[in-house]
Order: structure tokens, then C-alpha cells, then sequence
């Protein structure tokens, strides 16, 4: 039986003794895709790693790694054709929460994560899953031009609008900041209207 493509590259990457990486799936995006849309394939070792594209508080880094111990950062990524959209109310946060709204000709900028299997456990009761937020796969692209399938969490049973809270944007922005989205993303998100 002839190796697929996606199987060499892999297959290349052991051969060398090294680990599965983004320059790997780069060129292979089916590598990255899941059996579900969002467990990858390649097994790493923190089991299998998959791509996680964080667009809300979970962009901050010290945020987001206090739950998820073993997440690397891969890069800046978009999503196009969603918008931003803050469609659920939070107690903890004081406000309305991040989620993605179907747009066409919209752009969302965030932070491609890798994870592991403990990672997304932790990922998937933080946010809720599934009475708050489902995971969904999306298809973003990161800054230097790869087109990725990653796992993002939209809101179970969106609302009506919810001006976020003034702490939770304030993540948002750092997340932002700390991971060079773009000038006018960020002064995007400076824009919204918080609640206090």
C-alpha cells in the first residue's frame, strides 16, 4: 500500500526523531484534522495534539496557560467570514463573553494554540461544554499564509447582545497585544463598548 503525502511528511518527521510540528502540518493541513473536527490525528507526547484557536480571554497567555499547562503557541491566526460577537452573559466575568458570529466578509484575529488531550479536557470544563460553549472546527490562517483546521468553541445558545466587562476586554487586548495581532484588530477590540 502506497503512503499518502500527508503520511511521508509524517513518516519524515520521525525518521528525523522529530516531534510533529506546524511546519509538518503546514504543508499537510489534513494531518491537523481531526476524527470528530477537533482530536487530531498526530500523536505526540501529551498524546494527541490538535490546533485550538482562541479568540477571546484565552488569547492571554498567563490566562490561558493556567489551565493548560502544555499549550504551545504556534501563531497569530484569522478567521474569516465570522465576526466577533458577545452573545452570552457570564457572572464570573461581570458581562457578556466572547463568541463568533457567521459574517460573511468578517474577520476574527486570535491565537492558534497546540494542545494536548489533558489540555483539552481542562479547555472543554472551563468553558462549559456543552450547556455554555460547543466545540466547532473552523479554518484559520496564519500569519505567515498556512491554512489550518483548528477547534474553536462557539456559545451553546446565543442571545441577545451583552456588553462585556471592562476586566474581561482587558484580556482580550493584552491577548492581543502579547501575540502581535494586527494594529487595527486591536484597536477593534478597544472600541467595544464595555459595561463597566
Amino acid at each position: 500500500m502506497r503512503a499518502t503525502p500527508a503520511c511521508a511528511a509524517l513518516s519524515e518527521c520521525l525518521r528525523n526523531r522529530r516531534k510533529p510540528d506546524v511546519a509538518c502540518l503546514g504543508r499537510n493541513p489534513l494531518l491537523a484534522l481531526s476524527d470528530f473536527g477537533h482530536r487530531s490525528s498526530v500523536v505526540g507526547h501529551r498524546g494527541k495534539l490538535m490546533f485550538y484557536f482562541a479568540y477571546g480571554s484565552n488569547m492571554e497567555r498567563f490566562w490561558f496557560k493556567k489551565r493548560c499547562r502544555g499549550a504551545k503557541f504556534v501563531s497569530a491566526a484569522t478567521l474569516r467570514d465570522y465576526d466577533i460577537a458577545f452573545a452570552r452573559s457570564s457572572t464570573m466575568w461581570g458581562g457578556g463573553t466572547a463568541d463568533l458570529k457567521p459574517t460573511p466578509g468578517g474577520v476574527v484575529e486570535g491565537v492558534l494554540w497546540e494542545i494536548g488531550e489533558q489540555d483539552l479536557k481542562a479547555l472543554d470544563q472551563y468553558e462549559g461544554v456543552p450547556k455554555d460553549y460547543i466545540p466547532t472546527t473552523v479554518t484559520v490562517e496564519t500569519k505567515d499564509g498556512k491554512t489550518l483546521q483548528a477547534q474553536a468553541y462557539i456559545v451553546a445558545q446565543p442571545g441577545d447582545y451583552r456588553p462585556p466587562s471592562r476586566r474581561y476586554m482587558r484580556l482580550l487586548i493584552q491577548g492581543a497585544e502579547e501575540h502581535d495581532l494586527s494594529d487595527a484588530y486591536v484597536m477593534r477590540l478597544e472600541s467595544i463598548k464595555t459595561s463597566g
